[in-house]
């Protein structure tokens, strides 16, 4: 490795860097690189699509592209492999702006190489550069301060975290269509050592250019000569003054149309025009001083002696210490800064008193009154779990606010303003725990029921302590408060109606707030509200639309450096992302970013349980079963946990066992879950009857259906004491007990408890619940042979579905798959073909290759195949299914039952009787050991045994295995309608030339 690319490489990351950015740029090798040039459509780092040109430079050719995964643009810069020093500079670029989360500092997204290309994804500003915004029309002096004020606030935020610009200038100043302005083009940044960086460059080098051009020695940009302090002029050292000296230099020929001349640098200036006013001639003048010690302290204090507003207060303060009635010391003491000598402390407890408004004991011996009597089976458990909670989370906020308080008037560590921010947080915090004992006080069993969920929506108040922390509410006049305040305070009700489960109720809210916080250009209550409504449509099964509003809220967040939000909804993506095994890289490389920026925040241990339980998850999702195990296990070790973590951890553990076909351990985790919740919670509690309904997933696996019923009946006592006969939650236990109807072959029950699941869930308008529903209708009442029942029920839940999910969901092709049955029924095999390819698009597009789902349309399709008499299509699509179910299906599994009677149905068809034979009498025996004897499909294999056996000729068996067939129907509720045919079946067996050889 050559010095340049260890200079810049990964170790020095590693250890120096915290910015969760950063961390991902560690991924990214230093590979040496130069210019490349790509048509539109090329595919860059796995997401980004080219869209067109939009410049080109020395350090590489920048495009529009398209983020695939987030449906975002981009303005990518890519490289080719190339020249070693070149590739340093772009890691060094890459890392500095990654380095800044400013919203006067474009954005870098991600860094990475692909292939022979390295590629850098940043913010995509539409708009014009500075010089082409002063250039395309008359600007006023104080549009002009505006502009380079923001973007001085944009230099000092590089310069806070020690990197320095070293080519500021009009052309590297954007400003976007949303009049927002940014610096941008830090492939010159470097980091500041001990106080300075220099990079050496000779003073010849310099004098011989053009001064508008950039400055090039042996290939390394260095800054361009008309904006160059002197020192980095002379001697090619650069430091924060240096930026300061460019910054001042750029304002000023933005301002009267010229540079400064040469006596500028020498420390005069030109004239400047009458409009200017003068005393930003004399700030200008400072910082162009030849001297970098002669100049301000750093940008900040540019940047605050170009507010008019300061000048016009620091004439008044200066007029009053003229008059000798005031010293600076009593404005300090007037101000609140210190407490005067002799004087008692300000009485900071009472600003921390001020929570007990909300929560008292009073208050929570009234909730406990009203859950008795308005929900009884849930008052108990409630008056013992939340209470606490809140009166820690009341006792938290009120030192908070003493701290903040004592800062500011005691101490004398912080200014007033800082306090009015630390307030303002403090009061957004206290407003949803406002929302929050809202909605406990009224005394609904779906929020007593979600009490941890909703008490999680409690802000951490360690942010409002942060010094980063946004005080965008201090800056408002009183008026736009209090709309602030009320535009807020809908948020937090939203916010808390979702978390109670009144997922449609709280989305709806915030479509009606989301447009009026736009318009009223609140940002950090916009924020909130984006991100909630994400995860309430992710919640909803609705991933591409929760997508769009976690995107936005991220990005709004990067935008105004709010990194608590930055986390979480970082958080939110991965989990959004990384349902699909296709999202699982994507989606672990956001959960990075959100742990390493997690770390810098040092987030409480509770407050991270969701990153590692989302770590599980996605790992689960992304067919990585064992990885996903350790992480639960890892994380089951710590204590304690939250219970509804604890709670889902084991519920998880149990349902990936499940997956690889360990049926039993899958049932003792179950098993540990429910004496866990029973422990914690109750033996009634709501948590307790849906850790029963995961325990029946790991029963049917083991076939045992008394044990699942008794389960459900269990199950449907505990939900209707604590919601009622009529809550959706007991139409999902109707469905549950319908799909355990349809298991052991007793169709007619299953469409009696279907009946009232649909009901339910119409009444309660839950289209996730009717989806399935209406499915599992579709399938019963064509078992029934009510084709066109069938068909009403399956047009309806493609509808609903599409609906609710997309019509590119996975969901969407599950019914499409199902509705199958019903084509191949009524005798349409082109349109189940035509739906039966569109499913299988979509699952291609999001699970793994060997997804038993993708296997299961494989399935359909040679079915299908085979009925359109395009054989050779059918088996191979048959063979490819058997190989992932062979693979993926343990060997006792039910499903294996049909899948090999499906496979055998493709065999004869395509003449292949030999093989369909040997695959029928391995469903047979299968079927006779795993189902019951009462089951219709344990007889419907039967049946197709005895039909394959006849067309092979094998009388003797045929005759056994029919007569077997015969004996079993009486015992067999709603029987299948081709188990009819066995007496005729019997008597061609028995026409059978004798002396034939079995098959």
């Amino acid at each position: 490795m050559d010095e340049q690319t260890d200079e810049y490489g990964d170790d020095e990351l590693d250890d120096e860097l915290e910015d969760p950015l950063l961390r991902m740029l560690a991924a990214a090798p230093a590979v040496p690189l130069g210019t490349a040039t790509l048509p539109p459509g090329t595919l860059v780092g796995q997401s980004y699509r080219l869209q067109r040109r939009l410049g080109a430079g020395a350090m590489g050719v920048v495009y529009e592209a398209v983020d695939q995964v987030l449906s975002r643009r981009v303005a990518l810069k890519v490289h080719e492999i190339g020249r070693s020093d070149r590739a340093a500079r772009m890691w060094r670029e890459a890392r500095a702006m990654a380095r800044l989360s400013h919203p006067n500092v474009v954005t870098v997204h991600e860094v990475g190489v692909d292939g022979s290309r390295g590629f850098i994804a940043m913010e995509l500003v539409e708009g014009t550069n500075a010089r082409q915004w002063c250039e395309a029309r008359p600007r006023t002096w104080a549009e002009i301060l505006a502009v380079y004020r923001a973007a001085g606030r944009g230099l000092a935020a590089a310069h806070a975290v020690g990197l320095v610009h070293r080519d500021f200038k009009p052309d590297n100043l954007m400003i976007g269509d949303d009049g927002r302005v940014r610096v941008a083009d830090f492939g010159l940044v470097l980091e500041r050592a001990h106080g300075e960086a220099s990079y050496p460059s000779e003073a010849s080098d310099v004098a011989a250019l053009d001064p508008d051009d950039r400055v090039t020695r042996a290939g390394t940009t260095v800054g361009t000569p008309a904006y160059m302090a002197p020192e980095q002029r002379r001697r090619g050292v650069a430091d924060a003054r240096s930026d300061q000296f460019a910054f001042c230099v750029a304002l000023h020929e933005a301002l009267f149309g010229v540079r400064p001349g040469a006596e500028a640098l020498a420390g005069a200036r030109q004239g400047a025009s009458d409009d200017v006013p003068r005393w930003i001639d004399t700030v200008l003048t400072r910082g162009m001083a030849t001297e970098p010690d002669a100049r301000y302290p750093d940008m900040h204090a540019v940047v605050d002696a170009l507010d008019p507003a300061p000048r016009r207060r620091r004439r008044v303060v200066l007029s009053l210490g003229l008059g000798g009635t005031i010293s600076a010391l009593a404005l300090l003491r007037v101000g609140g800064m210190l407490s005067p000598a002799g004087a008692a402390a300000p009485d900071c407890a009472a600003a921390g008193a001020a929570i007990d408004d909300s929560w008292s004991d009073e208050t929570a011996t009234q909730l406990a009154a009203r859950w008795r009597a308005d929900a009884p089976a849930l008052a108990e458990v409630a008056s013992r779990t939340i209470p606490p909670v809140l009166d820690a989370w009341r006792d938290q906020w009120r030192d908070a606010a003493r701290s903040a308080c004592e800062a500011t008037r005691v101490r004398g560590e912080q200014s007033e303003q800082r306090l009015d921010e630390r307030m303002d947080c403090l009061a957004g915090a206290r407003r949803r725990f406002d929302a929050v004992i809202d909605v406990f006080g009224e005394a609904k069993s779906d929020a007593l029921a979600r009490a941890d969920t909703v008490l999680a929506t409690l802000p951490d108040l360690s942010a409002c302590a942060r010094v980063d922390a946004w005080g965008e509410r201090a800056r408002l006049d009183p008026e736009r408060q209090a709309a602030y305040d009320d535009l807020s305070r809908a948020v937090d009700r939203a916010v808390a109606q979702v978390a109670a489960g009144r997922v449609a109720v709280g989305r709806s809210a915030l479509d009606e707030v989301i447009p009026a916080l736009e318009s009223a250009g609140f940002q950090e209550p916009l924020i909130e509200a984006r991100r909630r409504r994400g995860e309430a449509l992710l919640s909803a099964g609705r991933r591409d639309d929760a997508l769009v509003d976690l995107v936005a809220a991220h990005d709004l967040a990067l935008l105004h450096a709010d990194r608590d939000t930055i986390a979480e909804t970082m958080l939110q993506l991965a989990r959004a992302v990384g349902e699909t095994p296709a999202g699982t890289t994507e989606a672990q490389r956001w959960l990075a970013s959100a742990r390493h920026l997690v770390d810098v925040l040092q987030w409480s241990p509770q407050r991270q349980e969701p990153l590692g339980l989302a770590a599980a998850e996605i790992a689960a999702n992304g067919e990585q079963e064992a990885h996903s195990l350790e992480l639960i296990d890892r994380m089951l070790e710590q204590d304690p946990l939250d219970v509804t973590t604890h709670i889902r951890l084991l519920s998880l553990r149990g349902a990936v066992l499940q997956r690889s076909g360990r049926f039993e351990e899958a049932l003792a985790t179950h098993d540990l879950a429910l004496a866990y919740v029973e422990r914690e919670r109750g033996p009634n509690h709501p948590l307790t009857a849906d850790v029963l309904g995961n325990r029946t997933v790991a029963l049917d696996g083991l076939s045992r259906l008394d044990e699942i019923e008794r389960s459900l009946a269990r199950m449907l006592e505990i939900r209707v004491a604590a919601f009622g006969p009529d809550a959706p939650l007991v139409g999902d236990v109707y469905l549950q007990l319908a799909g355990t109807a349809v298991a052991a072959g007793r169709m007619r029950e299953a469409a009696s408890s279907l009946t009232r699941a649909e009901a339910l869930h119409r009444a309660g308008g839950d289209d996730i619940g009717l989806v399935y529903d209406l499915a599992m209708i579709g399938e019963v009442q064509l078992a029934l042979d009510d084709v066109e029942r069938s068909r009403v029920a399956y047009d309806e839940a493609v509808a609903l579905a599409e609906r609710t999910y997309g019509p590119n969901s996975l969901r969407v092709a599950n019914v499409l798959l199902e509705r199958d049955n019903l084509h191949r029924a009524s005798g349409q095999p082109g349109r189940s073909l035509v739906e039966l390819e569109r499913a299988q698009t979509i699952l291609s597009r999001e699970l793994a290759p060997d997804d038993t789902r993708l296997a299961l349309a494989q399935g359909r399709l040679s079915t299908v195949y085979g009925e359109l008499g395009r054989h050779e299509e059918a088996v191979a699509h048959a063979r490819a299914a058997m190989r992932t179910f062979d693979a993926r299906l343990p060997p006792d599994s039910p499903n294996r039952v049909l899948v090999l009677r499906s496979f055998a149905g493709v065999l004869s068809a395509a003449g292949e009787h030999g093989e369909a034979l040997d695959r029928l009498r391995a469903a047979q025996r299968l079927a006779d050991r795993v189902l019951p004897s009462t089951h219709r499909d344990r007889l419907g294999i039967h049946v197709d045994l005895v039909n394959e056996l006849v067309a092979n000729g094998s009388r003797d068996e045929a005759i056994a295995a029919a007569r077997a067939a015969i004996a079993m129907m009486p015992g067999v509720v709603d029987p299948p309608e081709r188990a009819t045919s066995l007496p005729e079946l019997l008597r061609r067996a028995q026409a059978l030339p004798r002396g034939r050889a079995n098959g």
